[in-house]
């Protein structure tokens, strides 16, 4: 999945997956007793924590496997393509439109400031 905030990729996401398939997402790792609490210093730790748990899903045959990031880049998501092929895994990017920022930041659940949205968009890989 590819998208900025707010823009619907876990919606998506769990659409795709059904009861069949599992998705990871950074964002869960942000999560302690059900409250979301950004912290940048932990950001490359918890990529890495999502991605073991995306690669050991593939391990175990998993027969959907979602990565549920913003994947504003290449490079964010070259990993996971990486390790799906390996696995035997077809591999589909879906990348949601991005929406008109004042509607993305009002549907970010994870209250992503305007600002850093707004950064996203201008610096987004295509």
């Amino acid at each position: 999945m590819r998208g900025i905030p707010g823009s619907g990729k876990t919606t998506a996401a769990r659409a795709l997956a059904g009861k069949e398939g599992i998705i990871h997402s950074t964002d869960e790792y942000f999560e302690i007793n059900g409250i979301y609490k950004f912290d940048t210093t932990r950001l490359q730790e918890y990529h890495d924590r999502n991605f073991e748990a995306f690669s050991m899903s593939l391990k175990e045959n998993i027969s959907i496997v979602i990565c549920d990031n913003v994947n504003q880049k290449y490079i964010h998501y070259k990993r996971y393509i990486c390790a799906a092929k390996i696995y035997g895994y077809t591999v589909t990017i879906i990348f949601l439109e991005h929406l008109p920022v004042e509607v993305a930041f009002t549907r970010t659940k994870h209250k992503v400031p305007l600002h850093t949205i707004k950064r996203m968009i201008k610096e987004w890989e295509y």
